[in-house]
């Protein structure tokens, strides 16, 4: 009797360890086992592709498989969340993507190619302000001086834009209307192309993402006017915020983050998760601080939450546009 109970003891024992195991370990030989492609909706060079890569470095130390960044620029970053979602839901296509092609989509496009309860919203990588930036050779220094100049170009003022329907743009046109003045965008594939023309004085303005154009900023290539958060920055005490201007505005700070379709299977969702928040609180959270990002705090659930409140934000800033979807 004694031998008997000591079996189903050992058995039961068994049982329980196995039940308890960490998921990540029973997990591990279903995912990752080869590489990731991380699609990534811009060129290389800009925040998108930034958060991307940083993400990228991170997982392929912790999981010695590589993670592969395609950049498949074009149609406002929705290309590359195509590709995902044409993809099999396993894991091995993953989507890093904004605002541009998630949470605004809804408010911009009259059929868009895809819905957002098509993809899993996994994990924030990093966000970050935007700064409203002049040429070094624009008489502009302030916030009273780009007023001024803008009532006297009238409508001949512009600036540079990511495209029609960004968010970038979208911004743009909340901050330029609620200053009462007129500017025409021109249109860029992205930072990194606009840059030359923003440098060599051809732009008069663009509101674009801050870590892009600090050392910019510091070396004295452009001027920096505001920022769009409701209060100075600590890592750039002296420049303004647009609230702090008086301009009534909603505070915008630009993300991005990682997806999977949402066929992917609950339990890789959950690695990809777990995956993300080891990578992003360890080895990635120095990296992108350094470059003048903030890294995601956002996981699973909470990102979830995030996602469906920007949607509501963004149907709400792109109606006070008066913006028609197309």
């Amino acid at each position: 009797m004694g031998m008997h109970v000591t079996r189903r003891t050992v058995l039961a024992t068994l049982t329980a360890a196995i039940a308890g195991a960490p998921h990540r370990v029973l997990a591990q030989a279903k995912w990752p086992t080869r590489a990731v492609t991380l699609q990534v909706g811009y060129p290389s060079g800009g925040a998108t592709d930034f958060g991307a890569r940083i993400f990228s470095d991170g997982a392929r130390a912790f999981t010695s498989v590589p993670f592969v960044v395609e950049n498949r620029a074009g149609a406002a970053g929705t290309l590359a969340a195509g590709a995902t979602l044409r993809s099999n839901p396993d894991g091995y296509t993953l989507f890093v993507g904004t605002s541009n092609e998630t949470t605004m989509l809804k408010s911009i496009r009259r059929a868009p190619p895809y819905a957002l309860s098509d993809f899993a919203p996994l994990a924030m990588i990093l966000d970050y302000p935007m700064v409203l930036i002049v040429p070094a050779s624009s008489p502009v220094s302030t916030w009273q001086d780009f007023l001024k100049a803008g009532k006297e170009k009238g409508d001949r003022m512009n600036y540079a834009s990511p495209g029609v329907g960004s968010a970038v743009q979208f911004f743009t046109e909340r901050v330029v209307n609620l200053s009462g003045l007129q500017a025409s965008p021109i249109y860029y594939r992205g930072s990194t192309a606009a840059a030359p023309d923003i440098l060599a004085g051809r732009v008069d303005f663009a509101l674009d993402v801050l870590p892009t154009w600090t050392s910019s900023i510091r070396s004295g290539a452009v001027r920096a006017i505001a920022v769009s958060t409701r209060e100075r920055l600590p890592q750039a005490p002296d420049i303004p915020s647009l609230r702090e201007l008086g301009l009534p505005i909603e505070e915008r700070v630009g993300w991005n983050g990682l997806f999977a379709p949402s066929k992917t299977p609950v339990d890789i969702q959950n690695e990809i998760i777990e995956l993300a928040r080891s990578v992003l609180q360890g080895p990635a959270r120095p990296k992108i601080e350094a470059a003048g990002y903030r890294p995601g705090t956002l996981f699973g659930a909470d990102f979830r939450a995030f996602i469906q409140q920007d949607e509501v934000a963004w149907e709400k800033l792109v109606k006070s546009t008066n913006f028609q979807p197309e």
